[in-house]
């Protein structure tokens, strides 16, 4: 419960499930979050966020380099854990 709460910055992605209240507070930053059953959504507290999908063939106004950030962190993350995930 409470990921990202009162998140001011920075960016994290979430490889795993979450609990309720995400984002409670967070009013900066970046959150990738992977969602493979599709209940993420019902556990956002949307006070002061929002939520938009990636697409590989459409750039965000407001953030436009998601999928190279999120390559990046990925990549760091293997390359740190050596994790499968």
């Amino acid at each position: 419960d409470h990921c990202c709460e009162y998140m001011t910055g920075g960016r994290v992605a979430v490889l795993g499930g979450t609990g309720s209240n995400f984002a409670a507070g967070m009013s900066g930053g970046v959150a990738w979050v992977w969602n493979p059953d599709g209940t993420f959504e019902s556990k956002v507290n949307r006070e002061m966020v929002e939520l938009s999908r990636m697409s590989a063939d459409e750039r965000l106004q407001g953030y436009p380099h998601d999928a190279e950030d999120l390559k990046a962190l990925l990549e760091a993350h293997v390359r740190f854990t050596g994790s499968a995930v």
